[in-house]
């Protein structure tokens, strides 16, 4: 069995429910963000919110589709994933450390 798409969004989840609630607990919060470094921010936490979405996909069994397709699909979703994840710690990080 291939167990990389919830080994992701394990991980996934761990780094933002940690980054987010240290962020929060200081005291930060989005609208005290400039207008476009807030557009910025939610962009790249939309994006979090797509990224785990394909992460959980990865993770979820597959039952009406043939072994081959399904792995591939996986394959994808993982990449896709992991990928829009490190886009969307980018894009949240970046507003927060340059303003």
């Amino acid at each position: 069995m291939v167990y990389s798409g919830t080994i992701w969004f394990g991980a996934a989840l761990l780094a933002v429910a940690i980054g987010m609630a240290s962020v929060m607990i200081s005291g930060w919060r989005p609208s005290e963000l400039p207008p476009g470094a807030g557009a910025v921010w939610w962009i790249g936490a939309i994006t979090w919110v797509v990224s785990l979405g394909n992460l959980a996909w990865a993770g979820c069994p597959t039952l009406g589709f043939p072994l081959r397709s399904a792995v591939k699909q996986k394959q994808i979703c993982s990449r896709i994933g992991v990928m829009s994840s490190i886009v969307a710690a980018a894009l949240t990080a970046a507003p927060v450390l340059l303003s």
